[in-house]
C-alpha cells in the first residue's frame, strides 16, 4: 500500500510457522555488541546449530572473522572476496556445527539446506572419480545427509550484527519463515546510533 497504493492480501501458511524471532538486542558501543555476537555464535556453536551471521559490509565480516579466529570457532566467509567458493560455502552452510558469516549481497538466491546440499556433494563426489556409479554414490550421500540432518537440533540460527532497520519486513526474512526448521532468526544486534 505504501509503495504502490494496492491493497495487499496476507495468505496464511498451509502448516504452521516454525521459526521463533527473538527480540532485537540493543548495544551502547560496537564492543559490546560484537562481544554480544560472539557469545550468540559461541552459544550456538557449542549445540551443533548451524548459524549464519549477516553482516553489512566486507570489512565488518573479515573483523567479525579475525575475533573468531581468536576463539578458536571455525567458520567461513561469504563475501565479495570469496565469490569463487560461494556455491561450495553455502552447500556447507547447513551443515552440524558451520558458522557462517556473510555480507547483505552474499549468496543471495541460495537456500541454506539443513545437513548440507546433498546435489553439491553428489557431484564433488563424480567430479573427483568419474568412475562412481552416481546412482551409488546418491544413495549413500544422501544417507549421511539423513545422518548429518538428525544431528542439526533447533535449526538454523541467524544474527544480523547491525542493520539500519532493526528488524526486516517479513517479506524479506529469510526463506525459513514459512515452513522450514523451527530455526531463530535473531536476535537482531543493532546499535542505537550509527558509528558509535
Amino acid at each position: 500500500m505504501e509503495i504502490y497504493k494496492l491493497g495487499v492480501v496476507e495468505v496464511p501458511t498451509n502448516r504452521p510457522v516454525a521459526r521463533k524471532d527473538d527480540h532485537d538486542q540493543v548495544y551502547r558501543t560496537a564492543r559490546e555488541k560484537y562481544e554480544g555476537i560472539v557469545k550468540a555464535i559461541k552459544e550456538a556453536h557449542d549445540k551443533g546449530q548451524p548459524l549464519l551471521v549477516g553482516t553489512t559490509s566486507i570489512e565488518k565480516s573479515e573483523y567479525l572473522s579475525d575475533l573468531l579466529k581468536k576463539e578458536g570457532i571455525a567458520h567461513n566467509v561469504l563475501n565479495a572476496r570469496q565469490h569463487e567458493q560461494e556455491a561450495q560455502i553455502v552447500a556447507d552452510a547447513g551443515r552440524f556445527g558451520a558458522v557462517t558469516i556473510a555480507t547483505n549481497m552474499a549468496g543471495r538466491g541460495t537456500d541454506i539446506q539443513l545437513g548440507g546440499n546433498v546435489e553439491m556433494k553428489v557431484m564433488e563426489a563424480i567430479a573427483a572419480d568419474p568412475h562412481l556409479h552416481p546412482d551409488e554414490v546418491r544413495a549413500r550421500i544422501e544417507a549421511e545427509h539423513a545422518d548429518e540432518k538428525a544431528r542439526v537440533h533447533g535449526g538454523r540460527r541467524s544474527v544480523c550484527s547491525g542493520h539500519r532497520t532493526p528488524r526486516k519486513p517479513p517479506h524479506r526474512q529469510p526463506a525459513a519463515r514459512p515452513l522450514g526448521p523451527s530455526g531463530r532468526p535473531g536476535p537482531v544486534v543493532v546499535l542505537p546510533v550509527a558509528g558509535r
